[in-house]
């Protein structure tokens, strides 16, 4: 029995294990390298905010803080309540105008309550007024 092929065999083999075994060290090595980078990184970070709010919280005096108009307190409630108005007025815009049946008189309320709902639905959903998808 020749026992050359088998000392081939066992050297193949141990060549790539070997080299299996070195690839996954080395896998394992760049993980944790990465990670105690990731951690350096993010502790420069938590420094880099300790000082930014250590800034912020240092004391203003009085020379700093520029003096405030009484017409600037004014003047943000002018632009608020126009802003408010607006908003006011595109929020009707959008409701349906036309006739209900309260304008006609000889209905019940509950009647009106559902023309009126009817009439905003079709209004949100874009349907024209001569529709007769809810007849």
């Amino acid at each position: 029995m020749d026992i050359e092929p088998v000392i081939d065999g066992l050297q193949v083999s141990g060549i790539g294990m070997g080299m299996t075994a070195i690839v996954l060290i080395l896998l394992a090595l760049s993980v944790k390298g990465m990670s105690w980078i990731d951690v350096y990184i993010n502790r420069r970070q938590a420094a880099q905010a300790e000082v930014e709010t250590a800034e912020l919280e240092t004391p203003v005096t009085d020379a700093e803080v520029p003096a405030e108009d009484e017409s600037d307190g004014a003047k943000r409630a002018a632009a608020i309540a126009v802003a408010i108005a607006l908003a006011r007025r595109s929020q009707e815009s959008t409701h349906y105008q036309g006739p209900t049946n309260r304008d006609v008189g000889n209905s019940t309320p509950y009647d009106s309550w559902v023309s009126e709902g009817r009439a905003r639905l079709r209004s949100t959903q874009g349907v024209a007024q001569g529709s007769t998808r809810w007849r």
